[in-house]
C-alpha cells in the first residue's frame, strides 16, 4: 500500500491511532532453518496503537532515538541471550543484504494476544536502505478504535474510501 493510505485512515471517523508496518523477513546468519518474525515499524504510533507492548521508559527513549534500534520480545530475547546494547545482524529475505541492528529495548505483553518472540525495528532504516521505486510502500496499516463494538463499522468505512482507488484495502 501506498504509506500516504496512512493519513487518510487517521481521518476516518472512529480511529484514534494509525501505524504500518513491512514484514522484513530476517533470518540469523547461519540459523536460516530458525523463525521469528521481523517487521519494519513506525515505532512511535506501533507502541500507541499496541499499547499492550510494555517497553521501559529509559529503554524505549534509547529506542526512539537511535535509527538502526531494535526492540525484541522478551522470549526471543531469552531463546538468543540478547540484552540492550548487544548488536544483531540479520540477513535479509526479501529485502537482501546484511542488516545490523542494536538492541536497545525488550518488550512485554500486558495480554496474551502479543507475541514475545518478535524483532521490530525502524520503518525509515528499511525505507531509507530501498532503492526510490521501492520506497514509501507499506505492507500493512493497522488501526485502533477506543471501542471494540465499532470495530466492524470502521472497518467497512476505511474499505469503502479505499474502493475507487488504484490499490484498495482489506479490513
Amino acid at each position: 500500500l501506498p504509506k500516504r493510505y496512512v493519513e487518510d485512515v487517521k481521518a476516518v471517523p472512529g480511529v484514534s491511532a494509525v501505524t504500518y508496518f513491512n514484514w522484513f523477513g530476517g533470518k540469523l546468519p547461519g540459523k536460516e532453518d530458525q523463525f521469528f518474525g521481523t517487521m519494519a515499524v513506525d515505532l512511535k504510533s506501533f507502541l500507541d496503537v499496541y499499547d499492550e507492548i510494555y517497553v521501559p521508559p529509559d529503554q524505549k527513549a534509547n529506542l526512539l532515538a537511535d535509527r538502526r534500534g531494535a526492540m525484541v520480545g522478551a522470549s526471543l530475547a531469552r531463546q538468543y541471550g540478547w540484552k540492550p546494547g548487544d548488536r544483531v545482524t540479520l540477513d535479509g529475505t526479501i529485502f537482501p543484504g546484511q542488516w545490523e541492528f542494536n538492541v536497545d529495548a525488550v518488550y512485554t505483553a500486558t495480554k496474551k494476544s502479543i507475541d514475545q518472540s518478535s524483532l521490530y525495528f525502524h520503518w525509515d532504516y528499511l525505507n531509507e536502505s530501498l532503492p526510490e521505486i521501492q520506497r514509501e510502500q507499506v505492507g500493512w496499516i493497522a488501526s485502533k478504535v477506543p471501542n471494540a463494538s465499532q470495530a466492524a463499522t470502521v472497518a467497512k468505512k476505511i474499505d469503502a474510501m479505499f474502493e475507487p482507488r488504484d490499490i484498495q484495502t482489506l479490513s
